[in-house]
């Protein structure tokens, strides 16, 4: 099984090279640190870690709140707060940013493993819930703007997509073609041979006119 890899962002060096030996006792990989919160975007940019340990109070113009936020936003990775801040303020600026746990300095090597455990299963329930949900809704508006039959686009988008074409040619002073087709005497077909031979009638011209 291939170790986890994780980012610590400290900029006490002590520390830091502290919390790798624990990282490393615990079996996880470290795959880099860094001191400031540019710094740890830029690598969590190029490494992709699979979470993130983020100390709040860090050196240089960005907080690790407001890095924690932008690494969170932009690659979807978990970020666990170490800190020795334990405040209201603080824990309030941290709540806002969401993260995925919380441990306050100093901590021993059970807390930071249960830390780490939960957020990463906690971040992968959240991923496969977002996936699903993304799923049905894909499948849900596919639905919307399907026949259910044929799967040709129905009277629905027609006249959505119908709007807006007509619109683009109004504006661009370009000409608009529509062309409709009909079934000759399908009915006729349906009341001889039945309506699952017609479906397949059906099914059979969608597949061709798509």
């Amino acid at each position: 099984m291939v170790n986890k890899q994780i980012l610590v962002v400290e900029d006490e060096s002590v520390v830091a090279l502290d919390i790798c030996k624990t990282l490393i006792a615990l079996h996880y990989d470290v795959t880099a640190m860094a001191s400031t919160g540019e710094e740890a975007i830029d690598q969590a940019a190029s490494k992709r870690p699979d979470l993130v340990l983020m100390d709040i109070k860090l050196a240089g113009t960005m907080s690790g709140i407001e890095a924690a936020e932008e690494i969170q936003r932009r690659f979807n990775i978990p970020v666990i707060y170490l800190t020795a801040h334990s405040d209201s303020s603080t824990l309030q600026q941290a709540q806002i940013s969401e993260p995925y746990g919380y441990c306050l300095k100093p901590f021993d090597e059970a807390e930071l493993r249960v830390a780490i455990e939960m957020a990463l299963y906690k971040h992968k329930k959240i991923t496969e819930r977002k996936r699903a949900d993304a799923a049905l809704m894909q499948t849900l508006h596919s639905r919307a703007l399907r026949d259910s039959l044929t799967g040709l686009y129905n009277r629905r988008y027609m006249e959505v997509s119908l709007s807006q074409q007509l619109h683009r040619a109004r504006r661009h002073g370009t000409p608009l073609g529509l062309i409709m087709l009909d079934v000759d005497h399908f009915k006729r077909f349906n009341d001889q041979f039945g309506h699952a031979a017609g479906d397949r009638i059906l099914r059979k011209l969608g597949s061709l006119l798509a």
